[in-house]
């Protein structure tokens, strides 16, 4: 009898404490790709907290943990460059964020290695959209996100793999 009451107190434990916790407070994340090398490489574990999530607080140059769109087991991460409003255009290779006709963000993708059409115009981001972009450009990792893909910002790093 004693080691069944042990038991149910362990799993009453998980449900009352951990569970929340994970859900709404704070969840480990391990790094996949190298996106955002060096500050974050693949197989670092890191700890996300979910309250920006929660209370919407996202700046540009926030670094978040976000699902993938398609595959909504995959996590990424990346930061913010881009806000809701803004006007996001691709013209020889130049990716600009722009605010009230003013350029806000200027990036050079040829930095990345990669070639992007001489026009592309993605147009105003909308009121739940961010653009964003990591350290090296990955398509499907870089480019318009849903804040309701957005689980949070890392926190800490509680393990670098390298």
């Amino acid at each position: 009898m004693g080691k069944l009451f042990d038991i149910v107190k362990i799993f009453l434990f998980a449900v009352i404490i951990v569970i929340p916790i994970h859900a709404f407070l704070i969840q480990p994340y391990i790094v996949s790709d190298n996106i955002m090398a060096p500050q974050y490489s693949k197989g670092d574990i890191v700890l996300v907290s979910r309250i920006p999530y929660f209370s919407n607080e996202f700046q540009r140059n926030d670094i978040i943990v976000f699902r993938d769109s398609v595959n909504r087991k995959e996590k990424h991460i990346s930061k913010i460059i881009g806000m809701p409003y803004e006007r996001v255009t691709v013209n020889d290779g130049i990716l600009m964020i722009k605010s009230n006709e003013s350029i806000i963000y200027k990036q050079d993708l040829a930095l990345f290695g990669t070639t992007v059409a001489s026009l592309e115009d993605l147009g105003n981001l909308d009121e739940h959209e961010f653009y964003i972009l990591g350290n090296k450009w990955i398509e499907g990792v870089s480019g318009i996100i849903d804040s309701r893909f957005i689980i949070g910002k890392p926190v800490i790093t509680i393990f670098k793999a390298k």
